[in-house]
């Protein structure tokens, strides 16, 4: 989660440092020419937890050096890109050459259809291949993240340090939800919503509070969300939901539901709200006329199981709904249902899709948080030690961290390829229903019944 390294060529800033050649890691393989694909590459190898070396700022005019073969020798595995430029690569080919000789753990990904040289193609025909230009971003990032788990980093440090920040006092009734606007190059802004009927825009580097969103007539504030533009600002209220500018802080539009509003979010990428009343399908409206659109599942009616939480994938091609103790991942444009997910034995309250949408994580009333293969449905790990409801569960924007909020007024941070949990926020004087990552993933906001909302800082692992 560090900022990006400067380049020592002077072209595409490197992603971040080669790991020391020592320990678990992989050799990652690619053409200088690919270096700006390449690197997002290398970003998401290392977010699953995995330890990478590669060879940064070297020409592919230099010979082949030393530092590369010892690397190469050391390695537990070895990744190379493929693409049309890395099978012209001398260096390319003179790395695949060394890992096929020393027998080493070989995969290649495809990031481009490229005909492979037949000595090439006869080396690496039987070899492990994950055809990137041919999949989803969320199947490939969970065939990926599946294909390299032997060498997750058993290094990682067991615990993080976190420290409070800020205490944002001010609300004279439970914070119910947190969310950071997206894009925000020169102010960082988190909103809170509350029981006290508010929705209040903070200063997360000062503390500060800038405005308070009032007008949610005698009701609680029991959601809120901005749109991934950054723009707009959805709070839900009673059996409405309230539309603001994020910028200038005024009202939009109201939408009015059917039911009281429980969860509330902006379809990715797009112009609509979806939100959930505890019983009855998925609904969603335009934001500029205010209609009801449709609902999800399109064939459900209020008197069929009700949806009580959802969540979006980060592209929108997948939709999971929770009723009760069950999950469903559904079509997003449809509803139909493509899996069900079932193992938690108490009511799901919050999910959250991984960025490279490979994991979907669920928060529940049986205390635990459950990380799944959206693609198979399968249950991948349990994150345990909360000793009440897990009320909120959320990614980092990288992916390398999860956090939890938790009846047991503590939030917890996980390792997502590990499931092991590295740092425990105490503080909250009562239960903790809330999690947010800003987006540059330097802070965690959390909000609580005890009014308040926190943020803190934690160290990079």
């Amino acid at each position: 989660m560090s900022a990006s390294a400067s380049s020592p060529d002077g072209g595409v800033p490197v992603p971040f440092d080669a790991c020391n050649p020592s320990g678990t890691f992989v050799f990652v393989s690619y053409a200088h020419a690919d270096k700006r694909l390449a690197y997002q590459e290398l970003e998401r190898i290392r977010s699953f937890g995995v330890r990478v070396w590669y060879d940064g700022g070297i020409e592919p005019a230099t010979q082949w050096p030393d530092a590369i073969a010892n690397a190469l020798k050391r390695a537990a595995a070895f990744v190379v890109l493929i693409t049309p430029a890395a099978v012209a690569s001398r260096n390319v080919l003179n790395e695949i050459s060394r890992a096929l000789a020393w027998r080493k753990p070989f995969f290649a990904i495809h990031l481009a259809r490229t005909e492979l040289p037949l000595g090439l193609e006869l080396g690496m025909g039987d070899l492990q291949a994950v055809m990137r230009w041919q999949q989803d971003k969320g199947s490939y990032a969970g065939t990926l993240r599946k294909a390299l788990a032997p060498y997750v980093d058993a290094g990682t440090p067991a615990y993080l340090s976190g420290h409070l920040v800020h205490d944002l006092r001010g609300h004279t009734g439970a914070v119910r939800g947190v969310a950071f606007r997206p894009y925000g190059e020169h102010l960082q802004l988190l909103a809170t919503c509350s029981s006290d009927g508010t929705a209040r825009l903070w200063n997360s580097d000062t503390g500060e509070l800038l405005e308070t969103l009032t007008g949610h007539m005698d009701d609680g504030v029991e959601d809120l969300a901005f749109r991934d533009d950054g723009l707009l600002l959805a709070t839900a209220i009673g059996r409405a939901v309230q539309v603001w500018d994020a910028y200038g802080f005024e009202h939009r539009r109201t939408l009015y539901g059917a039911g009281r509003v429980t969860r509330v979010a902006f379809i990715p990428d797009g112009q609509l709200v979806a939100t959930a009343h505890g019983h009855g399908p998925v609904r969603l409206w335009d934001t500029d006329t205010g209609k009801q659109l449709s609902t999800l599942p399109a064939d459900m009616d209020d008197d069929m199981d009700d949806v009580e939480d959802f969540a979006f994938s980060p592209e929108g091609g997948l939709l999971a709904t929770a009723s009760d103790r069950t999950v469903w991942l559904r079509d997003p444009d449809t509803g139909g249902e493509l899996r069900t997910l079932t193992g938690h034995t108490g009511r799901v309250r919050g999910m959250a899709f991984s960025p490279d949408e490979s994991l979907l994580a669920t928060a529940s009333d049986d205390n635990t948080a459950r990380l799944w293969d959206p693609d198979t449905g399968e249950e991948l790990c349990t994150l345990t030690g909360h000793s009440g409801r897990v009320r909120s569960v959320v990614f980092s924007p990288d992916g390398c961290l999860i956090a939890t909020a938790s009846d047991d007024k503590t939030a917890r941070l996980w390792n997502p390829n590990t499931g092991k949990q590295l740092c425990t926020l105490t503080g909250h004087a009562d239960c903790v229903v809330g999690v947010a990552f800003s987006p540059d993933g330097r802070l965690l906001a959390t909000a609580s019944d005890d009014s308040t909302a926190r943020l803190w800082e934690f160290s990079d692992w």
